[in-house]
């Protein structure tokens, strides 16, 4: 990671980790990313995707969370700008992982964002690229040492797992069903979905229209993109 940073001497880098890391492997590929960035001295900007209500301000994630947040403080200590954008759910989640199974079985995938059923969250798509983007891209941020950007949905994609099932019976005119598990026995994930269950994700900001100028998109509208593809 720290090569691949360096070897760039981008002004601007963006990093996304996969949710498969422990905690404690996210904060050592992350640290090394932010270190890499401000030995290189050309590096500006450090646009990180973290996750919606890592701030503490609400029941919290866990080790996952706290990971988040250890990692945006080394790279504040660093001296390295950090946009830190933290989304909810995504759209494309559902497009690479769902819609196969819905053809198959007319299943909704159990998943940690949609927390056995209870959990409201507010997914997104191409909208929160276009935010990751105003933050690598504007030049009026290279003036801002440490903004939290925090991207959602819109309200009417704050759904729990029943109501995405009911909204794709829907608009596909056929039985949607969502069959609720137990989480995974992995502690982080545990504390993650506890974190979903207690409604983490359940709130929508208007953070993409006013970064981008565009609304964000809605379940309904990313269900009808894709209709095609859901059809038996």
């Amino acid at each position: 990671m720290a090569n691949a940073v360096a070897s760039a001497a981008a002004s601007h880098v963006f990093l996304c980790l996969p949710q498969a890391l422990s905690g404690q492997q996210m904060e050592a590929v992350s640290n090394a990313a932010v270190d890499a960035a401000k030995s290189s001295g050309v590096v500006q900007r450090l646009v990180r995707v973290g996750s919606l209500g890592i701030d503490g301000s609400g029941p919290g994630q866990g080790a996952l969370g706290d990971a988040h947040v250890a990692c945006e403080v080394h790279c504040r200590a660093a001296g390295v700008a950090l946009s830190s954008v933290r989304p909810t759910s995504f759209h494309t989640n559902f497009v690479n992982y769902d819609v196969a199974t819905l053809c198959k079985e007319d299943c909704l995938l159990p998943e940690p964002a949609r927390e056995r059923g209870e959990g409201e969250l507010g997914p997104l798509a191409r909208t929160s690229g276009g935010s990751r983007l105003h933050c690598c891209s504007n030049p009026r941020q290279t003036a801002v040492c440490d903004e939290v950007v925090e991207v959602t949905g819109p309200p009417e994609s704050t759904l729990s797992a029943p109501e995405m099932a009911a909204l794709l019976t829907e608009e596909l005119g056929r039985s949607i069903r969502y069959e609720e598990v137990a989480p995974p026995p992995v502690p982080e994930y545990a504390e993650l979905w506890a974190f979903l269950r207690a409604g983490g994700f359940g709130r929508s900001i208007d953070t993409v229209g006013a970064l981008t100028g565009q609304p964000a998109m809605d379940f309904r509208a990313i269900v009808r993109e894709n209709k095609a593809a859901l059809e038996w």
